[in-house]
């Protein structure tokens, strides 16, 4: 494992060329050891001028990396590949599983994707809900008595007289 470099006099070690140089001359970096980046400035500069191979190969294959990250988040967020999200998406009529409504909740101005619904026991995904939803039955601890008792609740307070 690579050993953090120390401040020592306000200088610090380049981790790239390996020179010693002012504090001054390192971005600040919240985590690391000594709360700033390993490489110098100029190092960081180098390596950010030469290896703009993300905004060649994005001005190449806009698509290819629009699906890629689409099929690297799905992976990540729900542990689920793209083909068996797609799937269950058609399957569901590209509607939540319980209301039968459309995801409606915006993130970072983009309309976010249905969420994997999965037990939390065994870890099988059994479909797709929408955020209120999903968030519903997780706040309900997944107990179908409570669930039960919610809609009992409901049904009971339904038709009552709204007091002030």
């Amino acid at each position: 494992m690579a050993q953090a470099s120390k401040i020592v006099d306000g200088k610090k070690q380049c981790g790239k060329c390996r020179e010693w140089r002012p504090v001054e001359n390192f971005y600040k970096n919240s985590r690391a050891a000594t709360g700033l980046a390993s490489a110098c400035k100029a190092c960081t500069l180098v390596v950010h001028q030469t290896a703009q191979y993300h905004v060649r190969y994005r001005e190449r294959d806009p698509e290819g990396v629009a699906a890629e990250k689409r099929r690297r988040h799905i992976k990540t967020m729900y542990g689920v590949t793209p083909e068996w999200y797609d799937a269950m998406l058609a399957t569901q009529g590209g509607v939540c599983a319980i209301c039968g409504q459309p995801e409606v909740v915006m993130r970072y101005g983009k309309l976010k994707l249905l969420a994997v619904d999965h037990d939390h026991v065994t870890g099988v995904s059994r479909g797709l809900l929408c955020q209120g939803c999903n968030q519903g039955i997780g706040h309900l601890g997944e107990d179908l008595e409570r669930m039960e008792a919610a809609a009992r609740y409901l049904e009971t307070h339904m038709d009552a007289d709204p007091q002030c």
